[in-house]
């Protein structure tokens, strides 16, 4: 009986060192997972205290890369607008030189050939009226001259009339000459002035050009005005696309900081089972 006894007490002895193996097992388990679970908790707090800054240094970058793009944009736009103006400026001075060296050079043109012929023209009516005055002076003397050394010689006025006559009809043929002279010359005096009018047109039409220009100057001033507005307005879309993006930048940091805190909750629930491990075992 007692040979038979002693196997049963020893096998009692088994039983409750296996029960007793089985709870430290689960005491280690325990420990073990919660030593686990504390470990990711460190983890996590250092990935995202390492993602905050790795965040932060990724918004200054992204900062300073935006202000210097912001900023050669607005020297890129400032260099065009100055040397769109300086272009312009230099067109207008250059048009407006060239505008008025032609119309000196056309007006003193104009006014010395207006000048030469008045000079020739005042001269031709003076040669006309003192060679009129001379004629008639010569007409008067010789006919005085004629008629008396006729009348001494003949006594009788007819042959002399008929020689005054033919005098007269010579003379007359000599005048007519002398008009067709002075005729072409005034038809040259009408051309000279004909294409003093001619002149006259170009300096009025110089004239319009150059309210033309001054129009062009007008439109050149409010084409720089309008690009310095454009300038002014895409600095101000530049501003407003600058404050979007870090707008977004911030959403894009809240969501992921959102996104790690869902990812820690599976590790406080996983503790919390292991917890409950002994007290199912028991």
């Amino acid at each position: 009986m007692r040979g038979c006894l002693r196997p049963r007490r020893k096998k009692r002895k088994t039983k409750t060192d296996e029960n007793e193996l089985d709870v430290q097992e689960l005491t280690n388990l325990k420990d073990g997972s919660s030593s686990v679970h504390v470990g990711p908790e460190n983890n996590n707090s250092g990935s995202q205290e390492k993602h905050q800054q790795e965040c932060e240094r990724l918004k200054k970058e992204q900062e300073e890369a935006a202000k210097e793009r912001d900023a050669e944009i607005t020297r890129r736009l400032t260099e065009q607008a100055e040397a769109l103006r300086t272009d312009h400026e230099s067109q207008c001075k250059e048009l407006q030189r060239l505008h008025d060296q032609e119309k000196a050079s056309m007006t003193e043109e104009f006014q010395t050939m207006q000048a030469a012929l008045q000079a020739q023209l005042d001269q031709l009516n003076s040669q006309v009226l003192s060679f009129q005055e001379k004629m008639k002076r010569v007409e008067e003397s010789i006919l005085n001259q004629d008629y008396r050394r006729h009348i001494q010689e003949y006594g009788s006025p007819g042959q002399f009339w008929e020689q005054e006559l033919q005098s007269l009809h010579f003379v007359i043929e000599m005048k007519n000459e002398k008009l067709h002279e002075l005729e072409k010359k005034l038809l040259n005096l009408t051309l000279v002035m004909e294409r003093n009018l001619s002149l006259e047109e170009k300096v009025s039409a110089l004239q319009q050009d150059n309210e033309n220009l001054h129009v062009q100057i007008q439109n050149h001033v409010s084409v720089t005005r309008q690009l310095s507005e454009d300038l002014q307005s895409l600095q101000e879309a530049l501003e407003r696309e600058t404050l979007a993006r870090q707008q977004v930048h911030h959403e894009k940091e809240e969501l992921l900081y959102r996104v790690l805190n869902n990812q820690t909750l599976p590790a406080f629930q996983l503790s919390n089972v292991a917890a409950e491990v002994p007290i199912i075992a028991t």
